[in-house]
């Protein structure tokens, strides 16, 4: 990258090329992202100089963990989500290793709990007329439609409910 960036500072006339290395930044995760435990999370990034990027992840600018430590430059990183972290206010952090000044925090994101029904369960039959408790975990919006299946089809809408809780709560493992 550096040999690339003086050979075009020489042939525009530059005797000071470090203007035309661009500023590293980290592109995603974006700001507000919210990512589930389970899933992957591809860290994006520009700009940075030298051969090897470490990354650390923070939560409310306290360190959690090293993700890697020398990590080749090559502008993205795919994380599998580790279920001991998880809330608000994260942030990755990229630095270079060759340049440690080099130093850049991403936009804030949250890992929250996979959407998720826990009952009924699948392959459960019940009787026309026979009432059911439906209880899910992860869904963090206002209101929740509840739709019937049968098969691969969905049949239609049953009712839209505000999403409530009912005292005392109870933790879903």
């Amino acid at each position: 990258m550096r040999t690339r960036l003086s050979i075009l500072a020489l042939m525009l006339g530059l005797s000071n090329f470090s203007a035309l290395a661009a500023t590293p930044s980290i592109t995603a995760p974006r700001m507000g992202q919210r990512l589930a435990l389970g899933s992957i999370c591809n860290i994006v990034w520009t700009g940075f100089s030298g051969d090897k990027v470490m990354i650390r992840l923070f939560q409310d600018n306290n360190f959690k963990c090293l993700l890697t430590h020398a990590l080749p430059n090559n502008g993205s990183y795919v994380w599998a989500i580790n279920p001991h972290f998880i809330g608000p206010n994260m942030q990755f952090k990229i630095t270079s290793v060759e340049d440690p000044a080099q130093s850049v925090f991403s936009e804030t994101f949250s890992i929250v709990q996979p959407q998720r029904v826990m009952d009924p369960r699948s392959g459960q039959v019940f009787q026309q007329g026979e009432s059911m408790n439906i209880r899910w975990r992860g869904f963090s919006c206002p209101r929740v439609s509840l739709l019937s299946r049968k098969g691969p089809a969905t049949l239609r809408p049953i009712r839209r409910y505000p999403l409530s809780v009912r005292l005392p709560l109870q933790r879903l493992t």
